[in-house]
C-alpha cells in the first residue's frame, strides 16, 4: 500500500518542483533569456519526449518541459508588470478600487489608473494611493468612485528595514505597479467607466456591493463597534474598520489568520453546503459554486482565490470518488495558482498556505495516533491541537523569517477563534437570509455580536498574558532553508525508526 502511494504521489511533486524551480530561474535570468527562448526550448524538450521511448529519458524531458513552461509564463509576467513610469508629475483619472481607510491625516486606498496625462492606456496601472485629506470638508471617497488626480506614481519601495518581509515584491506579487502621495488640491471627483471591459465591471461592482453590504450590516457606533469591525473583516474581508490595538492583539495572540479571508472562511461556507445537501456530488458542485460566489462578491483577492482553487479541486476529486486530499492534489493546486499567477511562488500567505497544509498531511495523522482518545470531547480537543501544532511546525519558520514573531499561545487561541469563527459565519448567512424577517434578524445579529465580543475579550486576555509572544526573532533566507531541512529530516528520522521497529 505504501509503495503504491508513493508511486502515485511523486509524479505530480515531481512537476510542481520542476515548475517551481523554472519560474524561480525566470525571475533570476529575466533580462538574459527571453520568453520566446523558453518557449522554444519547451517546444523542443516536448518533441523530444514523444520521439524517444526510453522511460527515464522521457521524465527528465517532461521535467525539463514544466520547467522551461515555468520560466514562459514568468517571463512573461515579468514583461506584463514591468511598466515604465512617467518620471515627472502627471495627470490621471483612476478609480478608488478598495474602502479608504483613514490613517491620521491621510486616507489610504488602492486606485486602478485608466488614462495618463490625457491618454487613454491599454492595460490599467493599479496603485496604492495616500491621499492627504481636507479635515475642513471632509473629503469621503468610497468605492467605485472617480477621481481626476495630480500627483507623481513612484515604483513601489521597502519602507522598513528592521525586517525581512518585503514590501516591494509584495507590491509586485498582488498587482500593483506604483504608489503616490496625493494632496487634496490635487484630487477631484470624475467619472469614471468602472473597467475597460464586462469581467473588470463585474468586479467593481461585486466591490461595490461588498462594501454597501458591510455598511448595512455591520456598521456600528456605539458600543459594540469593536465586534462588528471584526465580524465585517470575518465576514466580507473588510478590515477598514479595525483599529491597531485589535490587529496588534490578533497577532500576538496567533489568531490573526481568522481576520484575513482564507481557507479557513471558504472551508466553514463549504462545510454549510455539505451540512445541508450531504456529500452527493450535487452538494459538492453547489459546495463550488457557493465559494465562487463568495470569493466574487469579497473582490476576488488572492488569499480568497487560492483556498477556492484548492477547495474546488478537493470537490472535484470527490466527485470521481477520491475520498480524500493528498499530496498529489496539493501539488495540483499549487501548480494551477502558479499557471495563473507566476509570482504567487513569492507571495508569503500562498506559502504558508501550502507549508500549513503540508504540514496537516504530513505529522496529524502520527500526532493524532500517539493518543488516539476513544471519548469524542478528547477526540476533538487532541484532534485540534494535533491540527494546530502540524501547520505550526511546517509554517512558523516562514512566519520567524519575515516577520519575527513567535506566537506562545497559539493552541490556546485556536481553541477559542477557530469555534467562535464558526459560529461568526454561519450566523453572518442566518443575517443575511433573516433580513425581511426584523425580529428574527434582530436575534441573530445579537448573538453574533456576542460571538465577536467573546472571541474579541479572549483574544486580548491571551495577548496580555506573560510571554505571549516572543518579538524580533528575525532568521535569514538560509537559516529558513536550513531549518526546513532540519524538519524533514527528523520526520524522515522517525519514520525510518518506525519501519525498523
Amino acid at each position: 500500500m505504501y509503495t503504491n502511494n508513493k508511486l502515485q504521489l511523486y509524479p505530480l511533486l515531481r512537476l510542481a518542483i520542476a515548475f517551481c524551480i523554472g519560474i524561480v530561474a525566470g525571475n533570476l535570468l529575466y533580462e538574459h533569456i527571453t520568453m520566446g527562448i523558453w518557449l522554444t526550448s519547451g517546444i523542443i524538450f516536448i518533441v523530444l519526449a514523444l520521439l524517444i521511448k526510453r522511460e527515464h529519458i522521457q521524465s527528465i524531458l517532461i521535467a525539463a518541459t514544466t520547467l522551461a513552461l515555468g520560466g514562459t509564463l514568468m517571463s512573461r509576467q515579468l514583461k506584463v508588470t514591468d511598466i515604465q513610469l512617467p518620471k515627472e508629475t502627471s495627470q490621471y483619472e483612476a478609480l478608488i478600487t478598495s474602502t479608504p481607510t483613514v490613517h491620521g491625516k491621510v486616507l489610504k486606498c488602492d486606485i486602478e489608473i485608466m488614462s495618463l496625462n490625457g491618454k487613454a492606456i491599454s492595460s490599467p496601472i493599479n496603485a496604492k494611493a495616500t491621499i492627504l485629506r481636507d479635515t475642513t470638508t471632509k473629503m469621503k471617497l468610497n468605492t467605485g468612485d472617480g477621481i481626476c488626480a495630480e500627483s507623481v506614481l513612484e515604483k513601489p519601495h521597502n519602507i522598513s528595514v528592521n525586517s525581512n518581509f518585503n514590501y516591494a515584491q509584495w507590491m509586485k506579487i498582488h498587482g500593483y505597479t506604483a504608489q503616490t502621495f496625493i494632496p487634496y488640491w490635487n484630487i477631484h471627483p470624475a467619472r469614471v467607466s468602472l473597467g475597460k471591459n464586462a469581467y473588470d465591471r463585474l468586479c467593481m461592482k461585486a466591490r461595490i456591493f461588498r462594501d454597501n453590504l458591510s455598511k448595512k450590516l455591520f456598521a456600528d457606533n456605539g458600543k459594540d463597534k469593536e465586534a462588528y469591525s471584526v465580524i465585517s473583516a470575518m465576514t466580507l474581508g473588510d478590515k477598514s474598520a479595525l483599529d491597531k490595538d485589535t490587529k496588534n492583539a490578533f497577532s500576538i495572540s496567533g489568531g490573526s489568520h481568522v481576520l484575513a479571508l482564507s481557507g479557513l472562511h471558504l472551508g466553514i461556507i463549504f462545510s454549510v453546503f455539505l451540512l445541508l445537501f450531504g456529500h452527493s456530488a450535487i452538494a459538492m458542485t453547489l459546495s463550488i459554486i457557493g465559494i465562487w460566489a463568495f470569493a466574487f462578491i469579497v473582490g476576488m483577492p488572492p488569499s480568497v482565490v487560492r483556498s477556492a482553487v484548492m477547495l474546488s479541486i478537493y470537490a472535484l476529486v470527490s466527485i470521481i470518488n477520491r475520498r480524500s486530499m493528498s499530496f498529489n492534489t496539493l501539488a495540483f493546486a499549487a501548480i494551477v495558482i502558479l499557471v495563473i499567477n507566476p509570482l504567487s511562488l513569492w507571495d508569503i500567505g500562498f506559502q504558508m498556505s501550502f507549508m500549513a497544509v503540508a504540514g496537516i498531511f504530513t505529522l496529524y495523522k502520527p500526532m493524532y495516533m500517539l493518543l488516539h482518545p476513544y471519548n469524542k470531547l478528547l477526540s476533538w480537543i487532541w484532534g485540534s491541537i494535533c491540527v494546530s501544532l502540524s501547520a505550526q511546525i511546517f509554517t512558523f519558520p516562514i512566519v520567524l523569517h519575515c516577520f519575527g514573531r513567535f506566537s506562545c499561545y497559539f493552541i490556546l487561541t485556536n481553541f477559542i477563534v477557530v469555534p467562535c469563527a464558526t459560529l461568526i459565519i454561519y450566523m453572518a448567512v442566518a443575517l443575511i437570509i433573516t433580513i425581511p424577517l426584523t425580529a428574527l434578524n434582530n436575534i441573530v445579529c445579537y448573538v453574533i455580536v456576542q460571538a465577536a465580543g467573546l472571541m474579541n475579550r479572549s483574544i486580548f486576555f491571551i495577548a496580555g498574558l506573560p510571554g505571549s509572544s516572543i518579538e524580533n526573532f528575525y532568521i535569514s533566507t538560509l537559516q529558513t532553508w536550513l531549518l526546513y531541512i532540519f524538519i524533514l529530516s527528523n520526520i524522515a528520522m522517525l519514520r525510518i525508526l518506525k519501519v525498523r521497529n
